[in-house]
C-alpha cells in the first residue's frame, strides 16, 4: 500500500510472500470436479467455501481436512482415492497427535 511507512516496508521484505498465479486448465478442472463432488443434491454454490478449501488441500499435494460436517466426512473415500484429502473428525485428529 502506498501510505505503508518505509520502515515497515523493509521489515516485511524479509518475510516469506506468494505471487497470486492464474489456476492452470487442469487445477480448474480438480476445482469444479471437487465443487461438484462436495455439492451432490444439494442447492448450487452451498458448499462452495468447504469445497475451494479442499481445493486448496489438493493443489498443494492432499493433507487432512478437519470437519464435523457429515456430507464431507461421507465423502472420505472418494476424497482420498481421487485427490490424497483425508477428511477426520476433530476427535480421530486428536488422537493421532
Amino acid at each position: 500500500h502506498p501510505n505503508t511507512p518505509d520502515d515497515v516496508k523493509r521489515m516485511a521484505q524479509a518475510f516469506p510472500y506468494t505471487i497470486e498465479a492464474e489456476l492452470t486448465h487442469e487445477f480448474l478442472n480438480k476445482r469444479h470436479e471437487i465443487r461438484i463432488l462436495i455439492q451432490g443434491n444439494a442447492k448450487p454454490g452451498t458448499h462452495k467455501g468447504d469445497a475451494d478449501h479442499l481445493f486448496e488441500l489438493y493443489k498443494f499435494g492432499g493433507g487432512y481436512f478437519v470437519t464435523t460436517d457429515e456430507r464431507l466426512l461421507s465423502r472420505s473415500g472418494e476424497l482420498f482415492r481421487k485427490y490424497f484429502i483425508t477428511t477426520i473428525k476433530a476427535s480421530e485428529y486428536e488422537k493421532l497427535l
